[in-house]
């Protein structure tokens, strides 16, 4: 049992670097492991590691800034992990005044659902055993651990739900071939976000870099990263 431990997450390491090396979006690798994407993004800082939001010139922040301004009133749609991380700062109203409507796919809320349902309530705590570093730690996850989470999941839902238009998402009936291969490869909802800001003609608001790349080369879709939205908010203000 120990030496499957270990296999299962030497295996999980080794598929964290296609985003860490390759540069392949969280949103890819993470249905490689089963995952979704705020669990690997935890894994990824749990690493020592960063999520590779932008790469921090003037002027892609100049061009950023540029397509957001172009977009505002127009709409924008935030991928999971964006729509996670804007409802954990409490900033989705800022957004939402920012861009005057905000969508997020059905399998975003699908998969946030789904999140949840990994934290059911247990009357015991519950033990187990991970591999680290060359090491095995073993793990206990107590009752209250299992409804904090829960709790806390459940929060950013429903501001997810309350900020954001929830809508499905229909693939184009001829994809581009890059985007047909994506989903043919990794499953029909990993382009979700992009899909449906290419239908508005909105921008795409994610954390991964990687995935806006993808989005931009496979369906023509202009992206921001988060903090940039934020600050364009912030210099409208003013």
């Amino acid at each position: 049992a120990l030496e499957q431990v270990r296999r299962t997450s030497e295996r999980n390491r080794s598929l964290a670097d296609f985003y860490l090396v390759q540069r392949i979006p969280m949103a890819i690798v993470a249905s490689q492991l089963a995952h979704d994407q705020v669990g690997f993004a935890e894994y990824i800082r749990s690493l020592d590691r960063d999520i590779a939001a932008c790469v921090g010139t003037a002027g892609e922040r100049a061009a950023a800034m540029a397509r957001i301004e172009a977009h505002r009133r127009i709409g924008a749609v935030l991928d999971t992990y964006a729509a996670w991380t804007a409802a954990t700062m409490g900033v989705l109203g800022t957004l939402r005044s920012t861009f005057g409507r905000l969508l997020v796919a059905q399998s975003t809320l699908d998969e946030l659902r789904g999140l949840r349902e990994q934290h059911q309530p247990h009357d015991q705590a519950t033990f187990g055993v991970a591999w680290r570093d060359g090491q095995f730690f073993r793990q206990e996850i107590t009752p209250e651990d299992t409804e904090r989470v829960r709790s806390l999941i459940t929060e950013q839902i429903a501001r997810i739900e309350a900020a954001c238009d929830v809508e499905p998402v229909e693939a184009p009936d001829a994809p581009p071939e890059l985007a047909a291969t994506l989903t043919d490869t990794f499953g029909a909802s990993v382009l979700d976000p992009a899909y449906l800001a290419a239908a508005g003609g909105r921008l795409l608001i994610s954390v991964d870099r990687y995935y806006r790349e993808i989005a931009l080369s496979s369906l023509g879709v202009p992206g921001a990263w988060l903090q940039a939205t934020l600050m364009a908010g912030r210099t409208a203000r003013r």
